[in-house]
């Protein structure tokens, strides 16, 4: 697959703002933005793929994996430790 661009909006759970993303190749570059989803606004994530040969049935199946369907593990804005090379706050 080659794929030469992407970019959406995700609706993140616990979170009242938009995250925007984009990117070419390998470069990546996303965000929460200051704009809210407005109370009657469906929550949904959009997705752009430009590319060639793209895998439509593996795209779907990897986010279809990162739904939440059952309550958060932390409030958001908790303070968690994670594992990331070495401990870190």
């Amino acid at each position: 697959a080659n794929l030469y661009r992407y970019k959406g909006i995700l609706a993140v759970k616990g979170m009242d703002q938009k995250f925007v993303f984009q990117g070419v190749g390998m470069l990546f570059s996303g965000d929460f933005q200051s704009f809210m989803w407005k109370p009657n606004e469906t929550r949904e994530s959009c997705f752009v793929f430009i590319g060639k040969n793209l895998d439509l049935p593996l795209l779907k199946m990897g986010f279809e994996a990162c739904v939440v369907d059952r309550p958060l593990r932390f409030k958001v804005g908790d303070m968690v430790m994670a594992i990331v090379g070495s401990f870190k706050k």
